[in-house]
């Protein structure tokens, strides 16, 4: 229409015109929504509805879109991974059960004479003799064995070959997983460290328990130098070193205890004879760590005995004050000076074999009179002058012509 025309209309007119253009516009605009709502409901027919079932009943499926295959695709994929984790689950929940019923059973059974007995002959046992308490109670280290010129502790002034004196009672704490129930092999008896995981009671952790398979791919042993120095190719030295290097130990202590440390978690994460071989003889879990439920730390002590009176008193005392306590005074008994390390043919470094014998061997480790004096409760039972640790300064003049 013209422009004159439209001039020439009313507005009656014009409104007239107006309303039939909204109502077209209208229409259109609902016509359009009905067929989005018929395409939707055929869509949904055709994939959800009474087609899809007919599909399946005469043996046609429709052929999904390249996004659906995909997004379907993922989606069995993310299936089938939660699957697995829950099934892995499974399985580890009903070998911890089956662990802790076989444990239950065998605390009910025993009775308190039968197993002192037990424990007692266990004891008779360690050395292959049944006669005097001496022989029964004789713990003492190969190192000793040495001819005092060739001893690496000929220089220290320590005598830790003195035969073991503890008590009846605590040679019931030390005694070997094979004493507390024969038909099981000793090395899969391994502690329980099942307490709540309070840290408000106890802070102290081994977190890296928690990831047996990044454990099991490191090596049998670990390096010196990634133990002193930290690193990135094996997941569990460099957790050990980063633990370690938060208390005031020395590097004999932390080669020491790290290298301890080491061993006992490889076989903690996995149980088996091989890994079992490898520990000392006094990281052998003792009867109580079997028995009660404690934090994994605990079980890294020396002294079987320590950690008994620790597994026994975990939740009296204040960890954080006892590990400051700790990391100064649980020393090796290792000369003043005295490398920890060699070169090995490579010309690369290793452990001294000297000085592991020493840390390997219980009598290697001492505690000094300010720990024994701030924790009497915990040093009970032990014979408390064979494991004082005193300082000797050292001869200044031979340190420095060893150093030259």
């Amino acid at each position: 229409m013209s422009n004159a025309a439209t001039n020439a209309l009313t507005s009656s007119e014009k409104k007239r015109i107006r309303d039939r253009k909204a109502q077209k516009t209208l229409r259109e605009k609902r016509d359009a929504h009905v067929k989005s709502l018929e395409e939707r409901v055929a869509f949904c027919e055709r994939h959800h509805g009474h087609e899809r079932a007919q599909a399946h009943g005469t043996g046609w499926t429709p052929s999904p879109s390249p996004s659906q295959s995909q997004s379907q695709s993922h989606t069995a994929t993310d299936v089938q991974q939660l699957l697995a984790t829950v099934e892995n689950l499974r399985r580890e929940n009903e070998g911890l059960r089956m662990r802790q019923e076989r444990l239950r059973s065998m605390i009910t059974e025993w009775g308190v004479e039968d197993a002192q007995a037990g424990l007692h002959n266990a004891g008779l046992g360690l050395n292959g003799h049944s006669g005097s308490n001496d022989a029964m109670l004789s713990l003492s280290c190969n190192v000793a064995s040495a001819s005092p010129s060739t001893s690496p502790l000929a220089s220290t002034g320590h005598d830790y070959d003195a035969p073991d004196t503890r008590t009846a009672a605590s040679l019931q704490d030390a005694a070997t997983p094979e004493s507390i129930h024969p038909t099981l092999p000793a090395w899969s008896l391994t502690p329980i460290n099942e307490y709540g995981h309070n840290l408000f009671y106890f802070p102290a952790t081994c977190p890296w328990l928690s990831y047996p398979d990044l454990i099991a791919s490191c090596p049998p042993y670990p390096s010196p130098l990634d133990l002193l120095h930290g690193t990135r190719r094996n997941y569990l030295a460099a957790q050990i070193h980063q633990l370690i290097r938060r208390r005031a130990f020395r590097d004999s202590e932390c080669l020491a205890l790290g290298w301890l440390a080491y061993l006992f978690s490889k076989w903690r994460a996995s149980p088996s004879p091989e890994t079992f071989a490898r520990l000392a003889p006094f990281q052998r879990p003792v009867a109580i760590q079997l028995q009660k439920g404690h934090p994994a730390a605990l079980d890294l002590m020396p002294w079987p005995q320590l950690r008994a009176n620790l597994v026994k008193n975990w939740m009296k005392f204040d960890f954080v004050e006892f590990a400051g306590y700790a990391s100064c005074c649980i020393k090796v008994r290792w000369p003043w000076g005295e490398d920890v390390l060699e070169r090995d043919e490579e010309d690369g470094f290793r452990v001294r074999r000297e000085f592991m014998e020493v840390f390997m061997e219980e009598g290697g480790w001492g505690l000094t009179t300010e720990f024994i004096q701030r924790y009497p409760e915990f040093v009970e039972g032990m014979d408390v002058e064979n494991v004082r640790f005193r300082f000797e300064l050292p001869d200044l003049e031979t340190l420095s012509f060893r150093k030259s």
